[in-house]
């Protein structure tokens, strides 16, 4: 009975975590890009754009100064200009005295050789300004051109950009809306998922089913918390079982770290990875699953959606 009450808490701990997210490591550059040929000047524009990541990250004024041409301009969307090193030192500079914890990651789109010393580089580049949770996401171009034999950026321009707010914010997880179910060979889980009428929430029920018979159920409200500025999410179990989690995304896949407590006081906690597969359906790993003192294997499920996605 010991073993079973255990292995219960651990999968009622894995549906409470399902989705309920924290700091995901940030990626550095997304090496798929697609070139227009292979060439060791595009290698070479490639490892500029990872140079630039790593140098951002770690607050590198000088290091990201020299990676600019001398006369180099970067254009916001709005049509304001940095012109010349000094002027973009001062941006930096200031930027990372008002957000001492910023990062990036970028996702190159595409990387073309217009002429012997002229490059085109387009991309996403997705900004923390706390370290941990997306706050803003651009498009860009970048013009590379060759001084004195050395690739720098001679053109920085935001092509389109976007804030991330509430709205928005709850927007990038409108797919999980409908019905969806991972069936095991000794539980099932089903899930809920519905926006709220007043659009500010998504209200997740789930319901796990055991082989023996048993049911356990719980309910999730997933919101923006305007404090902190990202995702959070609470969920409770009908046996009295609560956790908690903020959420991020990193590319496609969203990396969640839950915790939470037991009726009896013991202490849940999981590492999630959800990776979509398709429209249809998508990867749920779990990994460092505790409850209490024990630690259970990491499991992997293809969790599908129940009939058609919910009409908008």
């Amino acid at each position: 009975m010991k073993e079973f009450t255990t292995m219960r808490r651990l999968h009622i701990s894995f549906a409470l975590a399902a989705y309920m997210s924290v700091t995901a490591n940030l990626p550095a550059v997304n090496a798929q890009a697609k070139t227009q040929k292979s060439t060791t000047e595009t290698e070479v524009v490639l490892s500029s754009a990872r140079q630039f990541v790593k140098e951002f990250n770690a607050h590198n004024v000088d290091k990201l100064l020299s990676m600019y041409a001398p006369k180099a301009e970067i254009i916001q969307r709005d049509g304001s200009r940095q012109i010349g090193t000094k002027e973009i030192r001062g941006s930096f500079t200031t930027y990372f005295e008002q957000n001492p914890e910023a990062q990036i990651a970028v996702r190159l789109e595409s990387v073309k050789e217009l002429t012997p010393n002229l490059a085109l580089e387009e991309g996403t580049v997705t900004l923390f300004d706390d370290g941990n949770t997306a706050s803003y996401v651009s498009s860009y171009i970048l013009l590379h051109s060759k001084v004195e034999g050395m690739w720098k950026i001679a053109v920085s321009k935001v092509t389109e950009d976007e804030i991330l707010d509430r709205q928005n914010a709850l927007d990038q997880l409108a797919w999980m809306e409908g019905e969806w179910i991972d069936e095991g060979a000794t539980s099932s889980i089903y899930w809920n998922c519905q926006r709220s009428e007043d659009g500010n929430y998504l209200l997740r029920s789930f319901d796990i089913r055991f082989a023996d018979g048993r049911v356990a159920k719980g309910t999730q409200r997933i919101g923006w918390d305007p404090v902190q500025s990202r995702i959070r999410s609470w969920a409770f179990d009908t046996s009295g079982g609560f956790a908690e989690a903020t959420w991020s995304q990193v590319g496609e896949v969203w990396v969640n770290k839950s915790t939470g407590y037991q009726p009896d006081g013991t202490a849940v906690s999981a590492t999630n990875y959800v990776i979509p597969i398709r429209g249809d359906r998508y990867l749920l790993r779990s990994v460092e699953r505790i409850a209490g003192n024990e630690k259970a294997d990491d499991v992997e499920a293809v969790v599908v959606r129940r009939g058609p996605k919910p009409a908008k």
